[in-house]
């Protein structure tokens, strides 16, 4: 059982953290409105998410340094407008050995920066030691694996060799060597698999 925190407790956030907690991992999910999360950890249910039920695994807090000091992966799912402030205020409380995992979707308005390089720089880490997970809905992917409604992690396989152990079971994983070309692909709905800048894929 692993100590997993999460950034962001949105639906994306939420979603992650109960298939992380679903598969033995604890999890303490962080908030920067305590309203919210008192409501979250009273009623363990997401109002956009209809029919969740939050597993007992999962644990709300909103000390930041409480969430983060004994984590040994910690997931990004805050909005892109938030990523650096939020990193900057994270880094002070982030384990040397923890495993940054970034579900973030975007590209910085004033940089231009996608969500991995700007907790990068934000943590003085390398790009090498972020793993981004990205999700997206493809027909052509679904065809090909013959299956209705998939969900991907899409993975920069130069940023780590890390098989996600604690959503495997849940998700089909999708790998590039092209960290920019998937994380900005990744933006555009539907276009990851036709984009020109990504290498072919390898599906796992």
């Amino acid at each position: 059982m692993a100590n997993i925190s999460l950034l962001g407790c949105g639906t994306w956030g939420s979603a992650l953290a109960q298939v992380v907690a679903e598969n033995g991992h604890r999890v303490t999910a962080w908030h920067y409105k305590k309203d919210v999360l008192d409501i979250r950890a009273l009623s363990r249910k997401h109002p956009r998410l209809k029919g969740l039920m939050f597993h007992d695994n999962i644990h709300f807090e909103q000390d930041l340094a409480a969430s983060l000091t004994k984590a040994e992966c910690i997931i990004v799912a805050v909005p892109s407008h938030a990523v650096r402030k939020i990193m900057a205020q994270s880094k002070p409380f982030i384990p040397k050995k923890a495993v940054i995992v970034n579900v973030a979707k975007g590209i910085e308005n004033d940089t231009l920066k996608t969500m991995s390089e700007v907790i990068a720089i934000s943590l003085d880490h390398d790009m090498n030691e972020i793993v981004s997970l990205l999700h997206f809905y493809s027909k052509q992917l679904g065809k090909k694996l013959k299956r209705k409604h998939i969900i991907d992690l899409y993975i920069g396989v130069s940023t780590s060799d890390i098989s996600f152990e604690c959503m495997k079971e849940n998700f089909i994983e999708v790998q590039s060597e092209d960290d920019w070309g998937s994380e900005t692909g990744m933006i555009v709905e539907g276009k990851p698999l036709n984009s020109p800048f990504n290498p072919p894929l390898s599906i796992n």
